[in-house]
C-alpha cells in the first residue's frame, strides 16, 4: 500500500497545482479585460504564497491571495499598468503548464488502471 500513498499525494499535489493555475488563468484574464478600465493595476498570483499554504500531506488549503505585479511598465494617461502582450505571454505559459499538469494526472490514472485490472 505504501505506493498507493505515494501516487495519491502525487495527485493531490497535482490537483492543487491545477487549482493555482486555473485562478492565476482568471486573474490574467481579467487582467485583459481590464486593459481599457481607468487607473486598473495588473493583479497576479503569488505562488510562493501557494507553496507556503500547502499541508504536509499536499492538499492544498486555499488559493493563494491576489497581489499586485510589479510591473516596470508605467501607467498609461488612464492610469492602467497592463502590458497586454505580457498579459497573452503570461497566459501562454500558464496554458502549458495545466498542459503538463493534466498530462501527469492523466499518466497516473492510466497506471492505477492498468494495475487495477491485474
Amino acid at each position: 500500500m505504501s505506493g498507493f500513498k505515494i501516487n495519491s499525494e502525487q495527485m493531490a499535489k497535482l490537483a492543487g497545482r491545477l487549482s493555482y493555475l486555473s485562478a492565476r488563468h482568471n486573474v490574467l484574464v481579467q487582467n485583459v479585460a481590464n486593459l481599457e478600465t481607468n487607473d486598473y493595476k495588473a493583479k497576479d498570483l503569488e505562488f510562493k504564497g501557494y507553496l507556503d499554504q500547502q499541508t504536509q500531506d499536499g492538499q492544498a488549503l486555499k488559493v493563494p491571495d491576489v497581489k499586485m505585479t510589479t510591473s516596470s511598465a508605467d501607467p498609461d494617461a488612464k492610469g492602467n499598468n497592463v502590458v497586454v502582450e505580457q498579459q497573452m505571454a503570461d497566459l501562454a505559459d500558464n496554458s502549458v503548464e495545466f498542459f503538463f499538469a493534466t498530462e501527469l494526472i492523466k499518466k497516473n490514472l492510466a497506471m492505477l488502471k492498468y494495475a487495477s485490472a491485474g
